[in-house]
């Protein structure tokens, strides 16, 4: 089973290396990674293309790994709706931002749906 990493930055002057970065410091070893640069916060992860692409080739129980929760959507229900999606896939979603939390499990979706609002609400 694969691996993947996704990373994202808003403006075009932003790179993602640091965020590839924190991922490979981590420990994760990393089949495949993709990126969407210059693509706002705003905007759903499903029109994201990177993330759509990522979508088309992870397969069901393969690992999804970002850097912070805001890199899975642009407000608390788009994070929620992916994190469902991809949990539905059994695809596991690690956040280095929530260390071991599992977030498919009560407590994880909580701290979940607290931690999308707090990013909802810094974006706006």
């Amino acid at each position: 089973m694969a691996t993947f990493a996704y990373s994202r930055v808003s403006t075009k002057d932003q790179t993602t290396e640091n965020q590839r970065f924190d991922i490979e410091k981590a420990g994760f070893n990393i089949d495949y990674w993709f990126a969407d640069e210059g693509i706002s916060g705003k905007t759903h992860a499903s029109q994201r293309p990177q993330f759509k692409a990522l979508l088309g080739q992870i397969r069901d129980g393969e690992t999804l790994v970002v850097t912070k929760l805001d890199r899975l959507g642009r407000d608390a229900q788009d994070v929620g709706a992916t994190i469902k999606a991809l949990a539905e896939r059994k695809i596991e979603v690690i956040v280095l931002q929530l260390g071991k939390l599992d977030i498919a499990s009560p407590a994880g979706k909580l701290m979940l749906n607290m931690l999308a609002a707090v990013a909802e609400m810094e974006r706006d």
